[in-house]
């Protein structure tokens, strides 16, 4: 229950980003810092590699905008 806690958690982050990709699909390369937001979704893909709960999680920091 952790793991999947931790994965849905995750999941609704990934979700909040998944605005980059989109803009930068659409747009042909609009998106300046895209290798860092794209290292960022990786990251938080991999997170459930490193951690079993939310409890001892520490997030990856997101790129600015």
């Amino acid at each position: 229950q952790p793991l999947n806690n931790l994965r849905r958690e995750r999941n609704a982050i990934l979700a909040q980003t998944d605005w980059v990709v989109i803009k930068e699909r659409e747009e042909g390369g609009s998106v300046s810092n895209f290798a860092d937001w794209k290292k960022y979704r990786q990251e938080l893909r991999d997170i459930t590699n490193t951690y079993k709960s939310l409890e001892d999680v520490k997030w990856p920091t997101a790129p600015s905008e």
